[in-house]
């Protein structure tokens, strides 16, 4: 259900810039959706991606106010993190690669980045860095990846479905990307 709050983080505030990545992926790398009908929520989609909109709910937004409609509280805080932004490019989910990504043009900054989730297997060794809480991003070593990954095994194990998920802000070629005539779309296809 889209009710409650996660425990231990501020999302509510601007404080935690990291956390406001997270539900933006969150929100943008999804293709489910949650509705409230009849007394009950319903998902669409993939079991998985709909956590993650119950999740970014919970978590909420800076100066959220959460209404007693529940019809609308189950959207609210996923349009609130996608209205700054819009989707140009999705590459769905493959089994090799193991990871789901779209780009977007991000209003705000005034130009694309990517978002990715995925399997952490396949995306962490993939990573050149990290984004804290704050939301700066610092290098990221291999000692580093190689702890973040024996994480993952160890939560794997008890069993917990794990995810990574990651944000790219310089595009390169695709910093302008704006659909299939772009001339770098060649970089969009499998």
């Amino acid at each position: 259900a889209a009710e409650g709050k996660v425990e231990g983080i501020d999302c509510l505030s601007n404080s935690d810039k990291g956390l406001a990545d997270y539900a933006r992926i969150s929100a943008f790398c999804n293709e489910a959706s949650v509705h409230y009908k009849e007394g009950k929520y319903e998902r669409v989609g993939e079991p998985t991606e709909a956590a993650l909109k119950v999740l970014v709910e919970k978590m909420g937004h800076p100066g959220m106010v959460r209404s007693t409609d529940k019809a609308a509280a189950c959207n609210a805080a996923n349009e609130f993190w996608a209205k700054d932004a819009t989707t140009i490019s999705t590459l769905e989910f493959s089994r090799d690669r193991k990871s789901m990504s779209v780009i977007v043009l991000d209003k705000t900054a005034g130009h694309n980045k990517l978002y990715c989730k995925g399997a952490p297997e396949g995306m962490i060794p993939r990573c050149t860095s990290v984004r804290l809480s704050d939301g700066s991003t610092r290098p990221m070593g291999k000692a580093e990846r190689d702890t973040i990954l024996q994480k993952v095994d160890h939560m794997a194990r008890r069993p917990l479905r794990c995810l990574a998920l990651a944000v790219k802000e310089n595009l390169g070629p695709l910093a302008d990307y704006s659909g299939p005539e772009h001339p770098s779309h060649v970089l969009c296809v499998d």
